[in-house]
């Protein structure tokens, strides 16, 4: 069977996945063995520490020739400032997604991977497919948020889905970890209804934070209405399905688990 999607050239933005046929909305368009995968502090925005960094370039040398020719093929746009480490390293850090562990762990360094395929797929703010590693299967996987026509690109976001805001503060987060500006649909009209509702969905996560993460909730939380609580994590969740739509919000562990997390910790408070 023919594969839904091919590769080909993008205009402004390299390389970059497409449909070959019509997907329908929750369809698993790639499964993905990764190509490499590193455990290291899953976050853009923080300097890797040399011990970090080390730990990259000695899995790089596990490669077999084929694969570390596959990885110096990946995108790799010159940094903002000057790097103190391989282009292989800044290809992979540029590169990589949650691979395992990333899904089912609090712990804060998890593995990051680097895929032949899926790291080559474009970012948008208003992206058409999501991305999530498969702990069972121990592949990647990519399913479409909603139905896609034939040749037309594939893109996921590359900002963590808490990561809510305004055209202005989401072009300067991609800015400072992926080194591009960002020109989607959605912040090529920063005034559009998407945007004043991602400004909502980060109010509701910052009050709901303490929560979602797991963590006591502070004594403003414990001593305040519950109800409340409750009212914000429906309204979440209800914004959540309106933005990622129901096959992005079934792929993320914790916003699935919302209305059962508020409950058991605010029993416990």
């Amino acid at each position: 069977m023919n594969a839904p999607y091919r590769t080909g050239p993008t205009r402004g933005k390299g390389t970059g996945l497409f449909t070959t046929r019509r997907v329908e909305q929750g369809e698993c368009i790639i499964e993905e063995a990764c190509l490499l995968s590193c455990r290291v502090f899953y976050s853009s925005r923080r300097n890797h520490t040399p011990t970090e960094i080390s730990t990259i370039e000695r899995e790089i040398l596990t490669l077999s020739a084929a694969d570390r020719s596959v990885l110096t093929s990946l995108a790799s746009p010159p940094p903002k400032t000057p790097r103190q480490y391989s282009l292989n390293v800044h290809r992979f850090l540029l590169n990589c997604l949650p691979g395992p562990e990333a899904f089912h762990s609090r712990a804060r360094k998890n593995k990051l991977a680097t895929f032949a395929t899926m790291s080559r797929i474009n970012h948008s703010c208003f992206p058409n497919a999501c991305y999530h590693w498969d702990q069972q299967k121990q592949r990647g996987t990519l399913h479409a948020l909603t139905d896609i026509d034939a040749n037309t690109e594939i893109t996921i976001t590359y900002i963590a889905d808490e990561s809510w805001g305004d055209a202005a503060a989401r072009r300067a987060q991609l800015d400072s970890a992926f080194h591009f500006t960002c020109r989607c649909e959605l912040c090529g009209s920063p005034n559009g209804w998407t945007d004043a509702r991602r400004q909502t969905l980060r109010s509701y996560y910052d009050y709901l934070k303490p929560l979602l993460d797991g963590d006591a909730p502070p004594p403003s939380i414990r001593l305040g209405p519950w109800e409340n609580y409750f009212n914000a994590a429906d309204g979440y969740l209800g914004l959540l399905v309106q933005e990622l739509g129901p096959v992005g919000l079934s792929k993320i562990q914790k916003y699935r688990n919302l209305p059962r997390v508020v409950e058991s910790r605010l029993a416990t408070a």
